[in-house]
């Protein structure tokens, strides 16, 4: 993930960036476009979901499966909506615009803390670990270094 400011823009932009898929120009995605502020989450990300969105992506499964049984019918979108809502009205949300780089920093490195701290202690085999290594280049223009 590359997150910032392009050169002589006021609006940052966010891309991931897959290597060797995206080796070729123009390749990689654009998953913030300008203008667009928030927060995303990919690989190991199913603690991060649970944390921040209160529920775990595979329990709406079953809970649809449960309700089609249970009614004998496919739920309507209007329905599938409301439980969405419903769920939505207690994620935990972060206030990200306007966030200080430094903020923005503790922020990632929590998430992503928080992720290895799960694995390590959660009942099922561990698929992240070590020591989170978050990258900072500031507006400055100074290079890319791993922080500590």
């Amino acid at each position: 993930m590359v997150g910032g400011f392009s050169s002589g823009s006021f609006q940052s932009e966010l891309w991931e960036i897959v290597i060797p898929a995206n080796e070729t120009e123009n390749t990689s995605r654009c998953i913030f476009p300008k203008g667009r502020i928030g927060h995303a989450w990919f690989a190991s990300s199913v603690p991060i979901n649970r944390y921040l969105k209160g529920i775990d992506g595979q329990i709406l499964v079953k809970l649809e499966a449960f309700y089609k049984g249970l009614l004998g019918r496919d739920l309507t979108q209007d329905e599938v909506q409301q439980v969405l809502t419903l769920i939505g009205e207690h994620e935990y949300h972060i206030k990200t615009d306007g966030m200080p780089i430094q903020s923005g920093i503790k922020c990632a490195r929590f998430l992503v803390e928080f992720v290895l701290g799960h694995y390590r202690f959660a009942e099922t085999h561990p698929i992240v670990g070590g020591k989170a290594k978050i990258g900072v280049v500031a507006y400055d223009h100074s290079a890319f270094r791993i922080l500590e």
